[in-house]
């Protein structure tokens, strides 16, 4: 089921800008624009379900998987022409988007092939799951367009336009009862701008590489593979919701240290364990006061004990494996979390950086070092029957 293919075409998306056609202060890439869309759809469901409005996790979580995948085949449209073609010409699309990513649907496991094409062809499907991102992808998109705003307000045809349109929509969300207990307080909207600052931060900082990546895009590849590494363990619904997020939220931390890369950390005997006291006591200072309290206790638990797998028992956290989680503890009332499988694909990500750095011809001493060691950790290594020396091995073909 693990698709080699999947990875690799969403790895092409490093590349993906947004707004191209403007001034930019800062590069804005389609995976950061996900990466912020799936936190602010987090954020509008667990409002949603404070309010008693049941909806199917699992699906919110594909439907962001869906979405992203069918705008890649898309890319380069204006959103503009984007929306015209989709409400003429729907049927047709659609039909143009599956012959594409049929190398990829195929690839997959059957029931996501099937959803993938009843997401695109009944708007009427899971109607609740689909507003939820509807309205996270335009506050996604209001936020680059304050970005750009004020470099392009001189320069730029039509920008007052774009701004009346989005404003125009604005408004409305502030009276949809979905948004508009978000839109009023204050402290929710700084947590989902703190959260996106780490889209300014580069992954490798001191090394070159191609293509550059985020944080936000880091975390966002790690969500989709631990995604998909949830569904083939068959993880209960819980299992499956708590590795995506702690995936997404796993580095939340460094937007308050910076990007600090794992052989400086391990190289320095102290360090390590003083960064973690410092993240600990500024996500007490800073990112915790932001938070109601039925979103600080998922952020608490997604990133404190993050090198650890662990499960809630008594409402106390217990630390544990992913065997034993696997054989005794795969049920939603012990909410379970896999490191060694967030760790695992956390590290993929590094090496695919690596790889395609070093094919784009950048030498640079740590992409092999890397390289070498994630080889020699996954030599043989299966993580509850999942083949990891064969995933890495498949995506690096130039051996």
């Amino acid at each position: 089921m693990f698709s080699e293919i999947f990875i690799k075409r969403v790895f092409l998306a490093s590349s993906m800008q947004r707004w191209n056609d403007h001034i930019r202060p800062v590069e804005l890439t389609e995976i950061d624009k996900r990466w912020h869309q799936a936190i602010i759809a987090y954020i509008i469901g667990k409002y949603e379900e404070q309010k008693g409005n049941s909806f199917d996790w699992k699906k919110l979580i594909e439907w962001l998987i869906f979405e992203f995948i069918f705008r890649l085949v898309l890319t380069d449209i204006h959103p503009k022409v984007f929306h015209k073609i989709i409400k003429e010409k729907r049927k047709e699309t659609n039909e143009w988007v599956i012959k594409e990513l049929e190398p990829v649907l195929e690839s997959m496991w059957d029931e996501f092939k099937f959803n993938f094409i009843r997401y695109i062809e009944d708007e009427n499907y899971s109607k609740l799951e689909k507003e939820i991102l509807d309205a996270a992808s335009f506050f996604s998109t209001k936020y680059e367009f304050d970005l750009v705003y004020e470099s392009n307000k001189n320069t730029t045809l039509n920008i007052e336009n774009t701004k009346k349109e989005i404003y125009s929509r604005l408004e409305e969300y502030k009276e949809k009862s979905m948004t508009k207990e978000i839109l009023k307080n204050q402290k929710i909207l700084d947590f989902i701008k703190l959260c996106s600052q780490l889209r300014f931060q580069q992954r490798w900082a001191q090394a070159p590489r191609i293509p550059k990546t985020s944080v936000l895009w880091h975390m966002y590849f790690v969500a989709l593979i631990s995604y998909m590494c949830s569904v083939e363990i068959e993880a209960s619904p819980k299992r499956l919701f708590n590795n995506f997020f702690t995936s997404l939220f796993h580095d939340l931390p460094e937007v308050l240290t910076r990007d600090i890369i794992s052989p400086v950390k391990q190289g320095i005997e102290w360090l390590s364990e003083l960064i973690k006291e410092y993240e600990k006591s500024q996500m007490e200072e800073i990112v915790y006061p932001l938070l109601p309290e039925f979103i600080r206790k998922d952020i608490e638990y997604f990133t404190e004990n993050e090198f650890a797998s662990r499960i809630k028992i008594n409402d106390e956290t217990i630390i544990t494996t992913s065997e034993n989680i696997q054989n005794k503890f795969n049920k939603d009332e012990f909410s379970p979390v896999d490191w060694e499988i967030l760790k695992a694909c956390d590290h993929l990500w590094a090496y695919m950086e690596a790889v395609s750095s070093k094919k784009h011809g950048i030498k640079a001493i740590e992409f092999d070092e890397w390289i070498e060691r994630f080889l020699d950790i996954y030599k043989d290594k299966e993580i509850l029957g999942i083949n990891f020396w064969k995933i890495f091995d498949l995506l690096w073909e130039e051996k």
